[in-house]
Formats: structure tokens, sequence, C-alpha cells
């Protein structure tokens, strides 16, 4: 995970020299732009395709509206709900070529992601993703301006950090996550070993939703991995550049205090805590 003193402020945060950060995500929610085209996709990596040399088209992602007060819907409601959507239209990826930065765009979401790989073993820090992130944003903006598209009327914004815990470094067995994480007390006496993990919690605070997720998983290098996401979605205080980056940092703050308190002093040894 993350950890380290924000490139805005002074206030400090948990901070790690060696965190299990697998994955981080900065990402938008927008409304559908009416006048976006398949052919669009093509334009914008015309324009970005120096530095996003890769091009791959996915299912688009669903719309994962965020409801807060009396009207909100129990998570698990809203992801049976997201079944019964249409047919998806396209999401394409564009990742630049050593595939560890990533930029999905569909008509209604932008999302800047960047992804650990093999040969680039050092974290880049929150700064440094941030900073691309709203490179790439305006660049976006720009781009809906040239072409008459928009402008994208801001929803929702996202954070999401996912960190992967690896048997034979942070546990050997599924009952030694008591020592990894702290909201798990072991399994009894009468009960084997589990042979697999998935845990869910949903938190609230004012107009943001924290899920945090525990789950057992094979990655496609076919380590085994127990996945420890944070996620935070919800909205701004208004559709500017300097309202998604100070709604993204406050989720960055939840995200990392969160990731402190919910796991264990000694993993925060193996993972060198400076603060």
């Amino acid at each position: 995970m993350v950890a380290e003193r924000h490139p805005m402020r002074t206030s400090d945060l948990p901070s790690f020299e060696a965190p299990p950060v697998s994955e981080t995500l900065l990402g938008v929610e927008f409304a559908p732009l009416a006048r976006w085209r398949i052919p669009h996709f093509g334009l914008f990596w015309h324009l970005i395709r120096d530095e996003y040399p890769r091009c791959d088209v996915k299912p688009s992602l669903a719309p994962q509206d965020e409801v807060f007060g009396e009207q909100s819907v129990p998570p698990l409601a809203r992801r049976i709900q997201l079944e019964f959507l249409q047919q998806p239209e396209v999401r394409c990826w564009f990742q630049d070529s050593g595939e560890s930065r990533l930029l999905q765009v569909q008509s209604d979401r932008f999302i800047h992601n960047w992804r650990k790989q093999p040969s680039l073993d050092v974290y880049p820090r929150y700064g440094q993703v941030r900073s691309r992130f709203e490179t790439e944003w305006m660049r976006f903006q720009e781009f809906l301006a040239a072409e008459k598209l928009g402008p994208a009327t801001v929803a929702q914004c996202e954070v999401t950090y996912v960190n992967h815990f690896e048997r034979g470094r942070e546990w050997a067995s599924l009952s030694d996550l008591s020592k990894v994480v702290t909201f798990w007390n072991g399994t009894s006496a009468t009960h084997p070993d589990p042979e697999s993990v998935e845990t869910v919690m949903s938190f609230v605070r004012g107009s943001t939703r924290l899920r945090v997720q525990l789950q057992h998983a094979m990655r496609r290098d076919l380590t085994e991995i127990v996945s420890f996401s944070l996620s935070a979605r919800g909205r701004p205080g208004g559709g500017q550049p300097k309202h998604i980056l100070q709604w993204m940092d406050e989720a960055r703050s939840w995200i990392v205090n969160s990731f402190a308190e919910l796991t264990t002093p000694a993993m925060h040894q193996l993972w060198k805590r400076r603060s």
C-alpha cells in the first residue's frame, strides 16, 4: 500500500519504504457524452499514441453511482441490479510500452492506472500518479473541446489502491491472516485452515464511500496472493480540476490511514514503516 507525505500539504500520513501496493487507480465518472462515437477513440489515440502505443478494446464499465443518506442502496443490491443492464458499450485501454501506465476511456469514464510490472519494482508514489492523472485529464478535456464533444460533467470520482500479500512473504497459510490484518481473528480449534478467503466491508463519510476487500487469488504470474483493495468513490465539491484533485487527496488520505489501521505492526515492520 501507500503511505508518504502529501505532495501538496504538510500533514503526515503513514509511510512505508516497501509498500505491497500492486496497482493504483484515479478516475472520474461523468454524464455520458451524447456525441461520442467509436471513431473518437481512434482520434484520441492518435493524440496520445507516442506515449501510449498499445491499444486494446474492452467492454465498458457499468455505472457505479454511489447513493448516500436515506436513498442509499446496500452494496449487494447494487451488484445485482448491474447485471440487468443492456449490452455494454466500448471501453478502450491505452497502455504505455512498459504496461505500467494505463488510460481507460469510455463515453462516461476516464481512468488512469499505475500497475506494478516485474521490470519496474518501485511504486512511483502518489504525487507522481496524481500529477500524471491531472495532465492526462486536462489533455482529454482539451480533446473534448476541440472535437466539440464536451465538456464532461463530472458526477463522481474514484481512488483505489490494490495491495498484494504474497504467500511466502506476508503469509504461509490463510490462518496467518490474523498476523497480517487487524480485523481477522484466525480460526478456532474446531475448524481447519480456510481454503479460501473473501471479506468485504463498506464505510461512509459524508459523500464518500470506502470499500475494503480482502480476497484470496492467484496472480497472472501464478503467485498465490491475498489481494487487499481499498476503494473510495464519491462526489467532489465541483467539476473543476481543483475540486476533483482536492477530493482525490482527501480520499487518498482516508485510504492511507485505513490501510495502516487495518494492518498489523508486524507487517509495518516488514514493509519498513517510516512514520
